[in-house]
């Protein structure tokens, strides 16, 4: 384990990036989890609720992510990762006193413009500080993040929402997030620790060993990419609909809901994010490097039928149950996936390299996934049944798509492992 200088440790770096990543996704779920009451409001189909939570928030910050990969590569990350969270912080508090649904998506692009530069400057700090074999580990200690964020927020802004209405919410999570965006302004700054003087070279001979690295790699990092993004599209879908299908399906209250959804989203999220940053880590130094993506095929091979029979069972409990294995499985997916990269990518392009992919798994990810559910449920006659139907109909679909995509890179001639020495 490599320290810093002013006494800052990878652990505390770690745990300061997953601060900020809970904050990110719990700014994310606010219209999915408050979506029923602002579609009341705002008088909104399924097919415009889902385009709100999904590209009303990803359009831009899919656009900006490859911009933002280049600029975590150039400059200094922690400071433009401070001002980010302050942007889409004060963004969020904008969309709770919104007085009309144009204001209300406009702030939503703001957010997920803010958003663009997180992924892509922790990973290039993540690897700066950890060494190669801790890769899956260093990875999970920050995707754990999305689950751990989700799960406070609908715990507390559910149960806010449940006695107030849908804005307090966003206007405490916005607060909350300019308090820790102070926090990362203040924090030392780090600076590359490794292959320097590829950062330091002229842009154009940079660019120029970009596309050579690219080039010769496009297969396995393609596979690496779309199993993402399906993988994505499908926790986006669940992630998107969950409290709204638990509410029509099952007949649960909204505090109900929100706090069955926080058992499943903890639970699952916090499992398979560590089991799969650990068995990544054991499988990558036993197959060459193919481990992670055989482990991350296999989980998005049995997350399919258990998503159907989640979305096709009667009672709740049993709904709740394999719901909870469904989201450990994409879990194990989405840690994995990430050290993947991680492991093809040299220290100078990663800030290019998790921007390209934040610009797949959310442009077609998040942006699809709940847009798509909504469309598929206003198809059906049954309001109540249809999104059942739905999500019965839709996810199984993208998690075995991403199994596809994760079987291609196994198997694909460029084999994962750096492409040449930059340890």
């Amino acid at each position: 384990m490599k320290y810093m200088t002013a006494g800052v440790t990878p652990l505390r770096l770690t745990i300061l990036l997953l601060i900020v990543y809970m904050v990110a996704f719990a700014d994310r779920q606010l219209p999915a989890m408050l979506g029923e009451e602002i579609a009341r409001e705002f008088k909104l189909g399924d097919t415009a609720l889902g385009a709100l939570h999904g590209y009303g928030f990803a359009i831009f910050y899919a656009l900006a992510a490859v911009p933002a990969g280049c600029l975590v590569d150039h400059v200094p990350r922690l400071r433009l990762l401070g001002l980010c969270l302050l942007v889409w912080s004060t963004a969020t508090i904008i969309c709770g006193l919104a007085p009309s649904l144009t204001q209300l998506s406009v702030s939503r692009l703001v957010v997920g413009l803010g958003q663009a530069a997180l992924v892509p400057a922790a990973y290039s700090l993540l690897g700066d500080v950890w060494p190669r074999s801790r890769t899956g580990v260093a990875v999970a200690g920050f995707a754990i993040g999305p689950y751990l964020g989700v799960g406070s927020m609908l715990l507390l802004g559910g149960q806010l929402a449940s006695f107030t209405n849908w804005r307090p919410p966003f206007l405490v999570a916005g607060l909350f997030g300019i308090g820790i965006a102070f926090i990362v302004l203040r924090w030392p700054e780090l600076p590359p620790q490794k292959n320097i003087s590829m950062r330091e070279a002229a842009p154009a001979q940079h660019w120029a060993a970009t596309l050579v690295y690219f080039r010769n790699h496009v297969v396995i990092i393609a596979a690496i990419d779309g199993a993402l993004l399906f993988a994505a599209m499908a926790v986006h879908a669940v992630l998107g609909w969950g409290v709204i299908w638990l509410t029509r399906s099952h007949g649960l209250l909204l505090g109900e809901a929100t706090l069955a959804l926080v058992a499943v989203v903890l639970v699952g999220g916090g499992l398979g994010t560590i089991a799969g940053g650990m068995a990544g880590d054991r499988l990558a130094r036993f197959d060459n490097g193919h481990g992670r993506l055989c482990l991350l095929g296999a989980a998005m091979l049995v997350a399919a039928p258990t998503a159907w029979a989640a979305f096709t069972s009667g009672g709740s409990t049993a709904a709740l149950g394999l719901l909870t294995l469904l989201i450990t499985l994409v879990a194990i997916a989405l840690a994995t996936g990430p050290a993947a990269l991680q492991d093809i990518t040299p220290p100078s392009m990663r800030g290019i390299q998790h921007g390209l992919a934040v610009f797949l798994v959310n442009m077609f990810g998040l942006g699809l996934g709940p847009l798509l559910v909504g469309m598929v449920s206003e198809t059906f006659d049954d309001r109540e049944a249809g999104l059942g139907s739905a999500l019965a109909t839709t996810v199984p679909v993208m998690l075995f798509l991403a199994a596809t995509m994760a079987a291609t890179g196994r198997y694909a001639r460029c084999a994962p492992g750096r492409p040449f020495s930059t340890t």
